[in-house]
Formats: C-alpha cells, structure tokens, sequence
C-alpha cells in the first residue's frame, strides 16, 4: 500500500508539471521493482508514456553507465528509487 501511495504522488509531480513521458532507472529489488510497477500503472491511467524502465544490480557498472546517459528526469525518478 505504501508504493501505491507514493506512486500516486510521484504521478501527480509528473502531471503537475506536464511532462507526457518519462523514463525510470531503479535497482532490482522489492522496493525499486513495486515502486516502479506501481508507477507505471499509475502513469498509464494519468495517460502519461514510459519511454524506457530498467532494472539493475544496484552498485552494477551497468547500472552507473546508463545514470550517466540519462536525462534529469529520468535521474529523478532513479534518485527516488534507490532512497527509498
């Protein structure tokens, strides 16, 4: 219930500031996996694209080479993720 919670309330920043797609980087786990699950469910009823979603090992030098390609957007929700 609390992802959905905070699902809710990421989807409502996303709306509130008119961005039609998003992208989320997350380390593989329960917390990042439900958050983002949750999310994308939540931003597909908000009619709101994911452009991409991956999963890494946290710590993964996967995982800091695509940080580094992304957009702040999609470091946002990252940084959300991660400090759960």
């Amino acid at each position: 219930a609390s992802d959905e919670h905070q699902a809710a309330a990421l989807a409502d920043l996303v709306e509130k500031y008119n961005w039609d797609r998003v992208g989320m980087v997350a380390a593989k786990g329960i917390y990042g996996e439900e958050l983002m699950a949750d999310l994308t469910q939540q931003l597909s009823v908000a009619t709101i694209g994911v452009t991409t979603s991956q999963l890494y090992e946290r710590g993964s030098k996967r995982m800091t080479k695509q940080i580094s390609m992304v957009s702040v957007v999609k470091l946002f929700f990252f940084f959300l993720f991660i400090h759960y």
